[in-house]
């Protein structure tokens, strides 16, 4: 309870709270609700933020996509996929370079079966930086799925690159 009402103060705080504070909190309150089996709770919480940012003029680009990923993540808990899948639209049209916002959608597209449009996102994640091991790996297994084995040839040896780069990439699993 003390860090969930830290947690919401925090997040009421507006412009004065920094940018990676505001996503450390957003976070652990997102965790919060999905650990409590409170998404509902959750989803009401930060829809509320957002349109009250967005009223406001609060926060930038960054900030608010952070916030639908958050909103969205509790809604695909509890399989809302399609208001997921349009939070996380807004977010990458508000910061189309991040890999976590498309990897989210890419999860999504793949839970729901459409695979043109999952195919589709994994093929822009081709482009991105930032891709990390877990990224990696889905994209390699949708390659491998699509029938196309030399993309997954070109993410393995991405993977192994990453690796070989920073070693604390490599997974217990």
């Amino acid at each position: 309870r003390i860090g969930k009402s830290t947690l919401l103060e925090l997040l009421q705080q507006g412009e004065e709270l920094p940018a990676e504070a505001l996503m450390i909190a957003s976070y652990g309150l997102r965790e919060y609700y999905y650990n409590t089996d409170k998404e509902v709770e959750g989803i009401e919480f930060f829809s509320n933020l957002i349109r009250e940012r967005s009223r406001t003029g609060q926060g930038d680009d960054e900030q608010m996509a952070n916030l639908l990923n958050q909103l969205q993540i509790l809604k695909y808990s509890l399989k809302q996929y399609e208001s997921a899948e349009n939070d996380l639209l807004r977010a990458i049209s508000l910061v189309p370079e991040n890999a976590v916002y498309h990897y989210n959608l890419a999860l999504i597209y793949e839970r729901v079966g459409r695979r043109e449009d999952w195919e589709a996102v994994i093929d822009r994640m081709m482009l991105l930086e930032g891709l990390g091991e877990k990224h990696l790996r889905h994209m390699m297994k949708a390659y491998r799925e699509f029938g196309r084995e030399d993309d997954a040839r070109k993410v393995e040896m991405m993977l192994v690159r990453l690796v070989e780069v920073d070693p604390s990439e490599r997974s217990l699993e």
